[in-house]
């Protein structure tokens, strides 16, 4: 039997990319969220605004991966 090889693209590469970026940038707060959901302490105000920040940034930038129609445009996400 033959086995079916899955290439993935451009986008998905960097999508992946991003996420893990951000992923490691969240990594070093991600007790206090740990914290929270176990002994219900609240996260600190600029902990938890500098993950949504990651978070929206992170989202921004798929966003514009996903939405490039072609490699030109695809060079120019920033």
């Amino acid at each position: 039997t033959a086995q079916q090889q899955v290439q993935l693209g451009l986008k998905s590469i960097w999508v992946t990319k991003t996420k893990e970026s951000a992923n490691s940038l969240l990594s070093s707060s991600d007790w206090y969220v740990t914290r929270k959901a176990e002994a219900s302490t609240a996260i600190p105000s600029d902990i938890s605004t500098y993950r949504t920040n990651v978070r929206t940034a992170s989202k921004t930038i798929e966003d514009k991966i996903n939405g490039c129609a072609d490699l030109n445009a695809f060079k120019m996400v920033k």
